[in-house]
């Protein structure tokens, strides 16, 4: 199984399921583009304090709301969806802000929203998880090794 996790969250992993990293995907600011923010290259995450935002799943938004509780602040949000593209839409249409990973922003179809990077830098890990038992057999050696591959060549992200 491919998942994603955030270092601020704590969740168990069961003892008989190994868990392998693959890679960080930074976390970004998804804004109108007509937005003031939206001419930097970087937006604080304080600094959206006021907006009103978009949550992702359930996950995501356990993130968000943990992320603005470092700064102090409780984010006012309006729409919840796991759907990308409905993310998108309703950026676009300037309803709120949102934040989503970097592997989104190559998928991003609206010309009137703009990803910004988020300071400071906040990250998920993203990894597959695989019984213990099944890191002997070779298809799955092979399977890991291709998604460490994909993944080395995903840095910066």
């Amino acid at each position: 199984t491919l998942a994603f996790t955030y270092p601020g969250l704590h969740e168990e992993i069961p003892e008989e399921v190994a868990e392998v990293r693959l890679m960080e995907d930074q976390l970004t600011v998804l804004l109108p583009t007509g937005h003031p923010l939206a001419r930097r290259r970087a937006v604080h995450l304080a600094d959206l304090a006021e907006e009103r935002w978009i949550a992702g799943c359930p996950r995501c938004r356990a993130n968000l709301l943990h992320e603005c509780a470092e700064l102090g602040f409780v984010p006012d949000i309006r729409f919840a969806t796991d759907d990308n593209l409905v993310v998108q839409s309703l950026v676009a249409q300037g309803l709120g802000v949102a934040m989503m990973p970097a592997l989104v922003l190559p998928s991003l179809s609206l010309s009137r929203v703009c990803g910004r990077a988020l300071q400071p830098a906040a990250r998920r890990h993203i990894a597959a998880y695989v019984y213990r038992d099944h890191l002997r057999i070779p298809a799955t050696a092979v399977v890991l090794d291709a998604l460490k591959q994909v993944a080395g060549n995903r840095v910066g992200c």
